[in-house]
């Protein structure tokens, strides 16, 4: 199995179908912590809301690619450090604690 390439910061790894993975984390100190997070789908209610937000959809309906790494955008970072923040503090609403 050939090795997936290393995530730098600012990078998110992204699956389309569940995969087996490991990871190994270099580098990471207190004053430079590391944070991982997974967020999985429902697929169909993912396609509601692309159908509610009308974005564009693939014309083909078949995606190009399975899995990928990319730079996060400050957006996406944002939303992901401000549900990390929603989920340090509601930790008594179970619709907000992460089912493992």
């Amino acid at each position: 199995m050939k090795p997936f390439p290393i995530l730098c910061p600012g990078q998110h790894f992204v699956s389309s179908f569940d995969l087996p993975v490991s990871a190994r984390i270099l580098g990471a100190t207190p004053a430079h912590p590391y944070l991982g997070v997974r967020l999985r789908f429902n697929p169909i209610s993912l396609r509601s809301l692309i159908e509610e937000a009308q974005l564009p959809t693939l014309a083909s309906g078949v995606p190009d690619r399975g899995v990928y790494v990319s730079p996060t955008m400050p957006a996406l970072l944002d939303a992901v450090l401000r549900l990390v923040r929603l989920l340090q503090f509601s930790s008594g609403d179970s619709r907000a604690r992460p089912d493992d």
